[in-house]
């Protein structure tokens, strides 16, 4: 069976605009080596294209989906041991899937 290891990654404020502190952010995260990783605080992730989510999706090695409003994203490991589609395990086994707002 295959194991997956998430993260639930909260950065005030998306590193209040600063390169340099989402930079060592996502160093500390990368250590952890997630599978799946529910963000919060995604804060004007969205401007410019998706600028700043697209920069920390590439950070970290992963794909993700950047929620409604720029608020929220599950950032996925396309790479790991388990299928992927849009953000979700196909081998998971859970009772329910919630947003990561309301873990």
């Amino acid at each position: 069976m295959a194991q997956l290891r998430f993260v639930c990654w909260n950065l005030e404020r998306n590193g209040a605009g600063d390169p340099e502190i989402r930079r060592a952010a996502a160093e500390t995260l990368r250590r952890l080596q997630p599978d799946i990783v529910f963000r919060q605080e995604m804060f004007r992730a969205d401007e410019r294209g998706h600028t700043i989510f697209n920069e920390q999706c590439r950070e970290l090695d992963m794909q993700g989906v950047l929620g409604p409003g720029a608020c929220t994203a599950i950032l996925f490991n396309p790479g790991g041991s388990t299928s992927y589609v849009t953000g979700r395990a196909t081998e998971a086994r859970t009772s329910c899937f919630r947003p990561p707002r309301s873990l």
